[in-house]
């Protein structure tokens, strides 16, 4: 009782024999007590055969309270403290141990928040009216191309190269094999569209930026990697879009067996991934060139054996 623990402190002569005392009286408890030490204890072992003991960290919290507080006239409000935390952890427990309470208090704790800081919206969401592409976040900057006889393509940044003044060693290139050689190089904007001629007739879209980005000296990437090519297909022409829709701008063809022909170059705004037939090839026949013309260019036509035709 609060009058035991009274005496002991008053008859200890320090506060460490008061502490030693507490910690060995045996405490006689009530079954309602038993109770509230079971909900709010993990362990039983400082009750057995309805004894108590204090914890250390019980009798250091004794000791700490001023002792007008442990004498009769704190003696009720102390009782009224302790029923109050009783019914408050079995209320506690109640909720844990059922989500429909658990719920529904959080919803009531919710909406008590909501009336409190119930303030009009500052700000509001809307849909922007400007569509965002992931191209647009690419920057755009000037790139060399280069593609090799035997298929491989690369892109690397005009800035790796500088002019050189008379006596200049020049810079390597590309790192080829032996028996490969440039076959093309032209400079493009990253977003500059290209198009990409087969053989056998089909064409194919690509933008710069989604070549592979290289070294000088690297070798790139096959062509076949790139586009879904069939037996026996390779690019034969790599043709720049221009950046202006000129409706009288046209692209001629011209085949192996000598045929040519024009098409409007809005026919190639739009390809498929997997490309689109360009020009129908007889047997045999394969794409050798492909050039972008308007309708007053002069188309020249020279063959093996030194002949041309305008």
């Amino acid at each position: 009782s609060i009058d035991e623990v009274i005496k002991i402190i008053r008859g200890a002569k320090d506060p460490a024999e008061a502490s030693r005392e507490l910690l060995n009286k045996e405490w006689k408890t009530s079954a309602e007590i038993n109770t509230i030490i079971g909900l709010i204890s993990d362990s039983m072992s400082f009750l057995k055969d309805g004894v108590y003991r204090l914890t250390e960290l019980q009798t250091k919290a004794i000791l700490d309270m001023k002792l007008q507080r442990l004498t009769g006239l704190e003696k009720d409000k102390l009782e009224a403290e302790l029923s109050s935390m009783i019914n408050l952890i079995k209320e506690y427990i109640a909720f844990l141990g059922s989500g429909e309470k658990l719920m529904k208090e959080i919803k009531n704790n919710l909406q008590e928040i909501k009336n409190r800081f119930a303030v009009p919206r500052k700000t509001s969401i809307e849909e922007s009216d400007t569509d965002i592409e992931a191209e647009d976040l690419i920057p755009q900057e000037d790139m060399v191309i280069t593609v090799t006889m035997n298929g491989y393509i690369k892109r690397v940044k005009l800035s790796h190269y500088r002019t050189q003044r008379r006596g200049g060693k020049g810079k390597l290139g590309q790192g080829l094999k032996e028996e490969d050689v440039t076959t093309k190089l032209f400079v493009g904007n990253t977003h500059t569209s290209l198009l990409f001629f087969s053989n056998i007739g089909r064409v194919y879209r690509l933008k710069v930026y989604k070549l592979p980005l290289a070294e000088p000296t690297a070798r790139g990437r096959a062509l076949v990697n790139i586009f879904p090519l069939s037996d026996g297909e390779t690019i034969t022409n790599i043709m720049p879009l221009p950046s202006e829709n000129d409706e009288n701008q046209n692209i001629v063809f011209a085949t192996a067996h000598g045929n040519i022909r024009r098409n409007s170059l809005a026919d190639f705004h739009y390809i498929p991934s997997n490309g689109k037939i360009a020009i129908k090839l007889d047997e045999g026949d394969k794409l050798i060139s492909v050039k972008v013309c308007n309708e007053i260019d002069h188309v020249f036509l020279s063959t093996r054996f030194g002949k041309s035709i305008r």
